[in-house]
């Protein structure tokens, strides 16, 4: 499979993902790095996906410890298994965070 396709055939499968509450991707696992620059992941549920922005939208509540690990620090990795696919997607990036109501 060539690369263009394969990297085609992935953000479809994040998009639709992210619409369906069954869909493969919709459970991704957020990796952050702590205060004591310690690995943390958890599982966060896709709300929207960009694919023209290369961008995964979802939500966490500001107080979480998380929201503060990627404050400090926004570099993150975002890993995904779906099963009916059999496919496993690791990205990586930075995030942005939005207070509540924005």
């Amino acid at each position: 499979m060539e690369l263009k396709t394969f990297e085609t055939g992935a953000w479809a499968a994040l998009q639709e993902s992210a619409i369906d509450p069954q869909g493969g991707f919709r459970y991704l696992m957020l990796c952050t790095v702590d205060a004591l620059l310690q690995p943390q992941a958890r599982t966060v549920v896709l709300r929207k996906c960009a694919d023209d922005r290369r961008m995964l939208t979802f939500h966490t509540d500001v107080r979480s410890p998380k929201w503060q690990e990627m404050a400090a620090n926004p570099q993150v990795t975002v890993l995904g298994y779906c099963h009916q696919r059999r496919l496993q997607l690791r990205l990586a990036g930075r995030v942005a965070c939005y207070a509540a109501g924005s």
